[in-house]
């Protein structure tokens, strides 16, 4: 889900920004700074958490800011930076603790194919994301929004099945 909101939503913004907003190229880009900022330094603390607290509760975290940045860049209109910084942690949260959740919750032997499933994965969540949101004409952001939010009390509900943490178990 992270996937489909953040790429459908950084479509939605690039063409916002050039079309309502009248930026060019370059400004654009440079708008999305905000957004890339808590990407290259909250990895760090991401691994940190995760290593305390397995990968359920930066993921919930994560997903509840990306869902929160969503919905304040839909409703602010032109006070984007400050959401767009917000959907940046929340993503710098999720996805480093995903994948190590994920890589955890495989059965011995088969991480590589687990990473490559989540690959793929992200990768048809974020091509639905730009189809989905990209031809949505009324609140694309908040339509990814609401979609992250249940996702992330969804996932904060059941988790990884079977495994509260998302460690694997003593052997």
């Amino acid at each position: 889900m992270a996937g489909f909101s953040f790429s459908g939503a950084l479509f939605v913004l690039t063409l916002l920004f050039q079309d309502a907003y009248h930026l060019t190229p370059m400004a654009t880009g440079l708008a999305f700074l905000p957004l890339t900022l808590p990407m290259a330094v909250n990895p760090v603390l991401t691994g940190r958490v995760v290593a305390r607290h397995g990968p359920r509760p930066p993921i919930v975290a994560g997903l509840a800011l990306l869902a929160t940045g969503l919905a304040g860049g839909a409703l602010a209109g032109g006070g984007l930076p400050g959401w767009l910084l917000v959907m940046g942690f929340g993503l710098s949260l999720c996805l480093p603790a995903l994948t190590v959740g994920v890589l955890a919750g495989a059965p011995p032997g088969t991480a590589g194919t687990a990473g490559g499933v989540l690959n793929a994965v992200r990768q048809v969540g974020a091509t639905l994301g730009v189809a989905v949101l990209g031809g949505h004409r009324d609140g694309p952001l908040l339509t990814a929004a609401i979609l992250t939010a249940v996702t992330c009390v969804t996932y904060g509900a059941i988790g990884f099945p079977g495994r509260r943490s998302g460690r694997r178990p003593a052997e």
